[in-house]
C-alpha cells in the first residue's frame, strides 16, 4: 500500500521545498505567490530548487492571477515560460486555459502539450471553474494530460469529495486524479478512503515569523488583504500527514513537536494512552463540546456540522445534536458505551438555555400598568359605579365633575375642564391653546383662560 499512494507538496521558497522533501513529499509543484493561487516562478528559483532536492519538480505556468481566458500577449508570455522551464531541467509542467464559455481550451491547451514535449503536464485547478466537468475530463483525456488537479469544483477537496470519486471512476486509470485544496491533517483520511484517488496535493504550510528586529509597521508592500510583511508561509516538514500517506498508515494520532499527541479527528489533544482511549470514542459517538462546533473543518462554512460516524452534513444544530444522540443510544444498544469524559448529559444537550426560562405566570399574565382595579364598572350595567371610579368603559352613567369626559361620548364636558390632561380651574394666561389630541368640545374655553390674544 505504500507505494501507491504519493503527497504532491506545493512550494514557493527553497525552504518550503527542502522542507517538502525531508517530509515525505513525493513530487513538488513550484510556483510563486501563493496567496494568489500559484504563479509562474523565476529560473533561478527552479535552478536552486533542483540543487537542494532530488524529487520530480513541476513547474506552474500561469502568467497572472485571476480567471484563465488569456490574451495574445498573455499565451505569448507562457510560450515563452514553457520554453525556457522545458531548457532549465523542469520536470513537468502545470497549466490550464479556458474559453470564454467555461470549456477548456483544446486548441491553445494542444499547442502547449506539443511545445512541454517530452514533459508529462498536469491541467491545474482551472477545471475546478468549467460549466461542465464530465465534458472537461474527457477532453483533457483525449488530449494528453497526465494528472488532473481538482477540488471537485468546490473551494476545498473535502467539499468536493462526491464530483471527485465520479471523476476517479470516469476515468478508469486512464489519467490521474488529484485531489487538492484545503487538504490537512485532519481532513486527508476521509478524503483518502471517500475519494479512491492515489495522488493528492497540499501546502503543508506553517506561519514564520521573521527574523528582523527594526519593523516599520506603517508601511505595506501590498493590497490590505496581502500577507503581513513579517510573517512567512513555508512548508512545515513536521506536519506528518505527509509521511502517513507515503507509508500507508491510517492517520488518527498525530505526534506534536512539544511531545504531545493530537487526534486527527478533532481537536482533542493530550498523553498518548489518553488519545488512544479518546480516539475509541469516534467509532461509537460522536463527543461533546470539542467538536459540537461551527465547523472548523477546511470547508469554513459556519452554518454546518459534520458526523464522523456516517459522512452525514447536518445545517441545524439541535437537529445535529439529536442525530449524535441517536449514535450514542446505538453504542450503549450494542454494549459499547462510549468514554464517560466524551459525553455531556442529555439534558445539557436538549434542553434551551437557562437564561431563556421564564416563570409560566410572568409569560401570560400581563404587565402590572395594564391591570384595571377588580370593581371597575365595565362588568356592571345596573349600578352606577362610585364617583372615584374610572368610567370609560361606562356609557349609561354621567361622569362626575372631576372626572375627565374624554373617553365619554354623551356627556358634555363642564365648561372650566380645559381637557383631559390639565387640572381643575381656570389656566393662566400664559397658557397656549389647547392640544390637538383633546376633544373638540373641550377646545371651547373660556375667553380669556386659553390664552389668546
Amino acid at each position: 500500500m505504500a507505494e501507491s499512494f504519493l503527497m504532491e507538496a506545493c512550494v514557493d521558497s527553497v525552504e518550503s521545498a527542502i522542507n517538502a522533501e525531508r517530509g515525505g513529499a513525493g513530487r513538488l509543484e513550484l510556483c510563486s505567490s501563493l496567496l494568489e493561487g500559484g504563479l509562474t516562478p523565476s529560473l533561478g528559483l527552479l535552478q536552486v530548487v533542483k540543487q537542494y532536492v532530488k524529487i520530480p519538480v513541476y513547474v506552474m505556468i500561469r502568467p497572472r492571477g485571476g480567471d484563465f481566458l488569456y490574451s495574445d500577449q498573455e499565451v505569448e508570455v507562457m510560450r515563452k515560460d514553457i520554453e525556457l522551464m522545458t531548457s532549465h531541467r523542469a520536470d513537468g509542467l502545470v497549466l490550464g486555459s479556458l474559453t470564454e464559455d467555461g470549456r477548456v481550451d483544446a486548441e491553445l491547451c494542444m499547442e502547449f502539450l506539443a511545445a512541454a514535449r517530452p514533459l508529462p503536464v498536469t491541467f491545474h485547478r482551472a477545471f475546478d471553474m468549467v460549466h461542465d466537468p464530465v465534458v472537461a475530463l474527457e477532453t483533457l483525456i483525449s488530449l494528453g494530460f497526465e494528472r488532473l488537479l481538482t477540488s471537485g469544483c468546490e473551494n476545498s477537496a473535502l467539499e468536493g469529495l462526491p464530483l471527485i470519486k465520479r471523476l476517479v471512476d470516469q476515468a478508469k486509470g486512464r489519467i490521474a486524479i488529484m485531489p487538492g485544496g484545503g487538504i490537512t491533517e485532519r481532513n486527508l483520511q476521509r478524503i483518502l478512503e471517500g475519494s479512491g484517488a492515489q495522488e493528492f496535493h497540499g501546502s503543508a504550510r506553517s506561519s514564520k515569523d521573521s527574523a528582523m528586529k527594526f519593523r516599520n509597521t506603517c508601511v505595506t508592500m501590498g493590497a490590505a488583504f496581502s500577507a503581513p510583511e513579517y510573517g512567512l508561509k513555508v512548508t512545515d516538514a513536521n506536519k506528518r500527514h505527509i509521511t502517513h500517506i507515503c507509508d500507508g498508515e491510517s492517520p488518527k494520532i498525530l505526534t506534536c513537536n512539544s511531545g504531545s499527541y493530537h487526534c486527527l479527528f478533532c481537536i482533542y489533544k493530550g498523553e498518548k494512552y489518553q488519545v488512544e482511549n479518546h480516539i475509541k470514542g469516534h467509532s461509537t459517538v460522536k463527543h461533546g463540546e470539542f467538536t459540537i462546533v461551527k465547523c472548523g473543518l477546511s470547508c469554513r462554512k459556519a452554518t454546518h456540522y459534520h458526523c464522523f460516524h456516517c459522512s452525514v452534513t447536518i445545517i441545524n444544530r439541535a437537529q445535529f445534536l439529536l442525530h449524535l444522540n441517536s449514535h450514542e443510544q446505538k453504542a450503549v444498544t450494542k454494549g459499547h458505551p462510549p468514554p464517560p469524559a466524551l459525553l455531556l448529559p442529555t439534558s445539557r444537550l436538549l434542553a434551551p438555555p437557562p437564561a431563556l426560562l421564564l416563570p409560566t405566570s410572568r409569560l401570560l399574565a400581563p404587565p402590572p400598568a395594564l391591570l384595571l382595579p377588580t370593581l371597575s364598572p365595565a362588568r356592571s350595567s345596573s349600578c352606577p359605579a362610585p364617583p372615584n371610579i374610572w368610567h370609560a368603559r361606562s356609557s349609561t352613567c354621567p361622569a362626575p365633575p372631576n372626572i375627565s369626559p374624554a373617553r365619554s361620548s354623551t356627556c358634555p364636558a363642564p365648561s372650566n375642564i380645559l381637557s383631559a390632561h390639565s387640572c381643575i380651574g381656570p389656566a393662566p394666561f400664559n397658557i397656549s391653546a389647547a392640544p390637538r389630541s383633546l376633544s373638540p368640545c373641550s377646545r371651547k374655553a373660556t375667553p380669556g383662560t386659553s390664552g389668546e390674544t
